[in-house]
């Protein structure tokens, strides 16, 4: 995989779930080969927690009004649309000089439930995740049926490169 300046910083907010040493070095693959598939270039930094389910519907509740849990939320900090940043002025770190991307939640939980409803690995849950919230990171979206396809165009892609063929492959 091409080489991707990108800081990403994993917190396990979580004791449910045991998040392996695999699934981190997992979670930086996948974010990384969005960033290649997208064509991103600047310098960047991402936070990734791992959460539950209590703790992510809180979060759903209090940041989308909706109380349910969910597999993922992303909460992006730099204005990009499309994976082109629009202004950066007030979103690079002083210390390091990387683009704040913004954040990414994972309930761990529920990505472990829902890979044993939908056929998956765990990995390719939480790969498949990783790259959903990256891309909403780097302005992303599926709110209309033109913008879902473009997300799940270039999912594939990038769990293509991350190495995750027959999950690409099926989307």
């Amino acid at each position: 995989m091409k080489s991707i300046q990108v800081a990403i910083k994993i917190r396990n907010r979580q004791n449910k779930e045991e998040l392996h040493k695999y699934e981190r070095n997992l979670i930086r693959k996948a974010a990384k080969a969005v960033l290649v598939v997208v064509g991103f270039q600047m310098p960047c930094h991402m936070d990734v927690s791992i959460v539950d389910n209590e703790m992510i519907r809180e979060m759903n509740l209090q940041h989308r009004s909706i109380n349910a849990a969910t597999d993922v939320l992303s909460f992006p900090m730099a204005k990009i649309l499309e994976g082109i940043p629009d202004e950066v002025i007030g979103d690079i770190d002083p210390q390091s000089g990387r683009l704040l991307l913004g954040d990414i939640i994972i309930s761990l939980e529920m990505a472990y439930n829902k890979a044993k409803t939908d056929a998956l690995s765990e990995s390719e849950e939480v790969a498949l995740l990783t790259v959903h919230g990256t891309l909403h990171l780097l302005g992303f979206d599926h709110a209309d049926e033109k913008a879902e396809q473009r997300m799940i165009l270039l999912t594939a892609n990038a769990l293509q490169v991350a190495g995750f063929v027959e999950l690409a492959a099926d989307l």
